[in-house]
């Protein structure tokens, strides 16, 4: 073999060297640096594990967040209802001192029938007030009264007290006209006494809360959805409690209960409770002016 031959031959076998090694080296390359199934399963399940307990924490913070939410609408639903309510039971028998506890106007009533509680009130809650204008003999049928300034108006449908002191009657009202600086009550029935100038005249009107399937309604009109309990109780002279007001009732004990109006998808109805006690001023405080 010539040396040139030599020399073509000695190359040949020096560039199949290096690609043999080249080959070997890529190979052990992707042996020592990669990643095996097995690794990426692994890394795969704890990037799953990790996401499932953020996933589970946040949404355990959504449902405390809701329910938190809940609570705070039906406990600002019974806060409304327990306003209302307590204003009205305290304003019961306001104007209505001198009336005979037999009258049949009792200023509170309650009674639970048919899965229905219903709460009568009957009171001067507009403060209508007015002094007797003209004399009013017996049997008339209307009263001239001088209505006190700021005072509310009479209404058609309600009940007026005339009170002179020494009697009183109640009639309803069944008209109210302008007379001057005066207005005129029309009566349903007659006067049975006769009065003078000068005696009280005032309003009584009723007012109703009924609770049924859970709706409260304040005379008719709906007070409060989602009522979970409405429950009144009342306590007399000697400490008695009891579910009807009887003759002289000094305190109420009201409990009230609401759940939330508009639940989301994954939290049931929230619930709030409520229980308290008021002191009735106007109920209690009656006298027979004969």
């Amino acid at each position: 073999m010539s040396g040139v031959a030599r020399r073509a031959a000695a190359g040949v076998g020096r560039r199949r060297g290096s690609v043999g090694r080249h080959g070997g080296g890529l190979g052990l390359g992707l042996g020592e640096d990669g990643n095996t199934i097995a690794e990426l399963l692994a890394a795969s399940f704890l990037g799953l594990l990790v996401l499932s307990v953020v996933f589970a924490a946040v949404r355990a913070q959504g449902r405390a967040a809701a329910i938190q939410s809940g609570v705070a609408d039906a406990h600002l639903t019974i806060r409304g209802v327990q306003e209302i309510l307590l204003s009205d039971l305290r304003m019961a028998g306001y104007g209505m001192l001198s009336l005979p506890s037999g009258s049949g106007t009792a200023p509170i009533e309650a009674t639970t029938s048919g899965g229905t509680t219903t709460l009568t009130l009957r009171g001067n809650f507009s403060n209508a007030l007015a002094g007797l204008a003209v004399a009013a003999p017996a049997g008339s049928r209307q009263l001239t009264v001088t209505p006190v300034a700021g005072s509310g108006a009479f209404k058609p449908g309600s009940l007026v007290v005339i009170d002179s002191g020494l009697a009183s009657e109640l009639k309803t009202i069944t008209g109210v006209a302008a007379s001057g600086a005066n207005v005129v009550l029309a009566l349903d029935t007659a006067l049975g006494r006769a009065y003078p100038i000068g005696p009280d005249v005032g309003q009584v009107e009723t007012l109703t809360y009924a609770w049924t399937g859970g709706v409260l309604r304040r005379s008719g009109q709906v007070l409060a959805d989602d009522m979970t309990a409405f429950q009144v109780r009342f306590i007399d002279q000697n400490g008695t409690v009891s579910t009807t007001p009887g003759a002289e009732p000094r305190s109420v004990q009201l409990t009230l209960g609401a759940r939330q109006a508009a639940p989301s998808p994954e939290v049931a109805k929230a619930a709030s409770s409520l229980s308290t006690e008021a002191h009735l001023r106007n109920a209690a405080m009656r006298y027979d002016a004969g």
